[in-house]
Order: structure tokens, then C-alpha cells, then sequence
């Protein structure tokens, strides 16, 4: 077995077993013989190279900071606009309520002014009801004389039955104007 074979053996048998047996640490084989093989760098190919790949990365960085300067100029014009958004959007919200503020107003004004002729109304009716008790009460009245007329026999004068025809064409007229403040 030649030196090379033996120091496979060795590394591939030998330590591994002994390596297995309980309480044992480690092994370390000395004085095998080993393949080796050296390489030498040239250093200014090395130097050539790293400098390739610095070029390339310093391009790559300097895309990339063009790239996000682009991105935050991007990002400024976008905050702008949604600032000039917003104003315009608050202006036209404040306008809105300045409407809704002056509606309100010619609302109230013109509640107020319904509410009045409401009131209005309502005394023109009690005034026309209590006109039309009046005459009914005039009517009853005249009535009551032309029957005392008729139960005697007797021709009602007739400034008595014009004036009831008078009293019944006003009682009329003021159900008519009460009609109308109903509606």
C-alpha cells in the first residue's frame, strides 16, 4: 500500500471508528501524506476585474438615485396635487354651506311669514264664524217674526222678508269666504 493509500485508509476508516467509540473526544491523524495543489493569483488581473465590477455597481447606484429622485419628484407633485385637491374640494364644501346657510335663512323668513298669514287666517275665520252666528241668530229672529205673522193669518210685511232674504244671501257670502280659508 503506498503512502497516499494509506493516509485514505486511514482518514476513511480508521479515524471514523475510532471517532464512534463512546468517550472518545476526537482523533487526529499525523504525518499522512497529502495531495495539495497551489494556486497563485495574479493580483493585477484581480485589480482589473474589481474594478469592472466597482464601474458596473457605481453605474447600477447611480441609475437607482436617478431612479428614486425621479420617484420623489413624482411623490412631491402627487402631495401638491392632493393639496390643491383638498383646497379646491374645502372651497367648494364652504360655498355648499354658505348655500345651505342662506336656504335655511330664506326658509326661516318665509316660515315666519307663512306662520303670520297663517294667524292671519285664522282670525279672518273666527271673525267670519262668529259674523255668520250673528246673522244666523238674525235669521232665527226674523224668522220667528214672519211665523208670528203667518200664525195670525197675516202678510209678513215686506221690509221683514227682504231683510231676511238679505240676512240668509250674507249668511251665504261669509260660508262661502270661510270655505275658501279652509282650503
Amino acid at each position: 500500500m503506498s503512502a497516499e493509500e494509506c493516509s485514505a485508509f486511514v482518514d476513511e476508516s480508521v479515524l471514523p471508528r475510532l471517532e464512534s467509540i463512546e468517550g472518545v473526544a476526537s482523533v487526529t491523524a499525523m504525518g499522512m501524506a497529502e495531495n495539495r495543489i497551489n494556486v497563485t493569483i495574479d493580483e493585477e488581473r484581480i485589480d482589473e476585474i474589481n474594478e469592472v465590477i466597482a464601474a458596473s455597481i457605481n453605474g447600477n447606484i447611480g441609475k437607482a438615485k436617478a431612479m428614486l429622485s425621479a420617484a420623489r419628484s413624482q411623490i412631491q407633485a402627487a402631495y401638491a396635487s392632493l393639496d390643491s385637491a383638498k383646497a379646491e374640494g374645502e372651497a367648494q364644501l364652504n360655498a355648499a354651506q354658505s348655500q345651505i346657510d342662506a336656504g335655511k335663512e330664506a326658509l326661516n323668513g318665509s316660515k315666519k311669514e307663512l306662520e303670520a298669514a297663517i294667524a292671519g287666517l285664522d282670525r279672518q275665520k273666527t271673525a267670519l264664524e262668529s259674523e255668520i252666528n250673528g246673522l244666523k241668530q238674525e235669521n232665527s229672529s226674523l224668522e220667528q217674526q214672519i211665523k208670528e205673522y203667518t200664525d195670525k193669518g197675516e202678510e209678513p210685511p215686506s221690509d221683514l222678508t227682504s231683510q231676511l232674504s238679505a240676512v240668509e244671501g250674507k249668511i251665504a257670502e261669509k260660508q262661502s269666504a270661510l270655505t275658501e280659508i279652509e282650503k
